[in-house]
């Protein structure tokens, strides 16, 4: 559905969706310098500001290195 609306931003956009093991999906978000993997059971609605097990993030391990101490410096 996403795919539709074409949605893009200057600090943000939306990517494919892709399917695959979850370290080829990371090497791929790693290559293409993106932050990591937003992933979520099929059945799963998305509830605003609530956090839920369905949901799952993982962030490569380079952006975490490049982007962790820019975090906690705010």
């Amino acid at each position: 559905m996403l795919d539709v609306l074409e949605l893009d931003g200057s600090a943000w956009c939306v990517v494919p969706q892709l399917r695959g093991s979850v370290a080829d999906v990371l090497k791929a978000c790693a290559e293409h310098d993106v932050e990591g993997i937003v992933a979520k059971r099929v059945d799963s609605p998305y509830r605003p500001g609530e956090r839920s097990r369905d949901w799952f993030k993982l962030k490569t391990a380079g952006w975490r290195a490049a982007h962790a101490s820019q975090r906690h410096s705010r």
